[in-house]
C-alpha cells in the first residue's frame, strides 16, 4: 500500500512538472531588436510604413567581440504600437507618438509580432540625443 502512495505521488509531481513546462514555451518569445533607425518611410495617408534599424549583436561576457551591424526592414502597420519614451533608467516615462515621430538616428527598442519576424507589435523610441560642445 506504501508502495502505491510513492508509485502515485511521483507521477503526480512528473504530471505537473510536465505541464509546467509546457505552459513556459507559450510565452516564451524572440528578444526585442535593439538599434539606430537608418531610414522611415511612411506610406500615403497612413500612420503605417517601414523602418529601417542598424541592429548590433550584442557581446556576451568573456567572448571575441561582437559581429558587424546588420541593417533590417521592419514593416509598421496602423495596429503596431508606438510609444516615445523618456526620462532616465529609474523613472522612464512612455507616451503614445506616431510613425512620423520616429526619425533617422532615434534608438528604438522593436517587439516583433510571433512567427513574423520583419513585422513590428510594438515600437518604443527616444529622440536623437543632443550631442554635448566639446571643450577646446
Amino acid at each position: 500500500m506504501r508502495v502505491l502512495h510513492y508509485v502515485v505521488a511521483f507521477a503526480l509531481v512528473l504530471a505537473l512538472a510536465g505541464s509546467a513546462s509546457a505552459g513556459k514555451e507559450g510565452k516564451k518569445g524572440k528578444h526585442p531588436l535593439k538599434g539606430v533607425v537608418e531610414s522611415v518611410e511612411k506610406s500615403s495617408g497612413k500612420d503605417a510604413g517601414s523602418i529601417t534599424v542598424k541592429v548590433t549583436a550584442k557581446k556576451k561576457k568573456g567572448t571575441a567581440p561582437a559581429g558587424a551591424a546588420v541593417e533590417k526592414k521592419i514593416q509598421i502597420s496602423e495596429a503596431t504600437k508606438i510609444e516615445k519614451v523618456s526620462g532616465k533608467k529609474g523613472q522612464k516615462e512612455t507616451k503614445a507618438a506616431t510613425l512620423s515621430d520616429v526619425q533617422k538616428g532615434s534608438r528604438v527598442r522593436v517587439t516583433l509580432k510571433a512567427g513574423q519576424d520583419q513585422v513590428a507589435e510594438k515600437i518604443e523610441f527616444k529622440s536623437k540625443g543632443k550631442k554635448k560642445a566639446k571643450k577646446k
